[in-house]
């Protein structure tokens, strides 16, 4: 009896694309996405819940090092390390003033982590999970590097209802190219990558935001400068049309409140889970994965219903 692991997932993303957004705008991004720092906020809010003593903290995708600060912070005695992709944004967290008495830099990628087998405790991944299409890659990262049976992911990342509004008015004004913003994966398909990936105990919630702006521009300059550029493989590789972003300005004016602003939503997931005790598999106990990413299920291991 055979079973696929493949994770339901959106479009794929063009991973160069992503990085040289990120590289453009490596020192616009902190100040023009407000979004992120809320999700951090909360996000270090949460660890008070949790009993956890760390030696070892990785912030993946730590930008300009605002979050490794706070974490050191939080953990005097832990060694934090700051990962990000992008050099540029390296180069920015190792600008911050006593940066190196708090934590250390290193450039690298979440779904190949520059780290040992099952040697952090706690991995810090705020809107990260995003760019990884399908996610299996990276949590099997994180589940390899977290200490087995104590080992901590927690992380935010964007449910499917971000940008929904624009992702409609798109399909509208231009209905024969579906590939102007990006779709994100459901918070169940998402804990089903989790418990598939190694790690055990998945707790997840959402949190939806209302945004508002005073122009379609201005949402856009947002995203410009966060640098959240569409990055979708499919995309389109010339400009867009004139004619088109016009229609789209008309289509999102038309859709405006009373007040003639522009609210736009933003879902954010929430959640964290813990590195199973025994080495990582992509299958419950019992359950072989075989090269090619399918699960053998022993007919032995199969209940009948009475």
């Amino acid at each position: 009896m055979n079973a696929t692991t493949e994770t339901p997932s959106p479009a794929a993303l063009d991973r160069r694309a992503q990085r040289r957004f990120h590289e453009r705008h490596a020192g616009t991004a902190a100040k023009a996405d407000p979004l992120s720092a809320r999700a951090r906020e909360e996000l270090i809010e949460r660890l008070e819940l949790i009993p956890l003593n760390p030696s070892r903290i990785v912030d993946v995708g730590a930008g300009d090092g605002e979050a490794a600060r706070a974490l050191a912070q939080r953990y005097p005695k832990a060694r934090v390390v700051a990962l990000d992709h992008a050099p540029a944004r390296c180069a920015n967290a190792r600008r911050r003033r006593g940066w190196r008495r708090r934590y250390e830099v290193v450039h690298g990628d979440l779904q190949a982590l520059p780290f040992a087998d099952g040697s952090v405790d706690l991995i810090f991944a705020n809107l990260v999970l995003q760019d990884c299409v399908p996610p299996d890659a990276a949590l099997r990262e994180c589940r390899r590097v977290l200490r087995p049976g104590s080992g901590l992911l927690t992380f935010a990342t964007l449910g499917p209802a971000t940008l929904g509004e624009l992702r409609e008015a798109w399909r509208a004004v231009d209905p024969v190219c579906d590939a102007h913003v990006h779709d994100f994966v459901d918070m169940h398909d998402l804990g089903e990558a989790l418990g598939r990936c190694g790690l055990r105990e998945p707790v997840l919630d959402v949190d939806r935001l209302q945004l508002t702006y005073s122009t379609l521009d201005a949402l856009c300059r947002e995203l410009r400068l966060a640098g959240a550029a569409c990055a979708l493989a499919s995309r389109r590789r010339s400009l867009t049309g004139a004619g088109r972003v016009r229609a789209l300005r008309e289509h999102c004016r038309a859709r405006a409140d009373g007040d003639g602003r522009l609210r736009i939503t933003a879902e954010l997931v929430f959640g964290h889970a813990w590195a199973s005790p025994a080495p990582a598999s992509n299958g419950p106990p019992g359950i072989d994965s075989g090269p090619d990413g399918a699960v053998a299920i022993p007919l032995t291991s199969v209940g009948r219903r009475s």
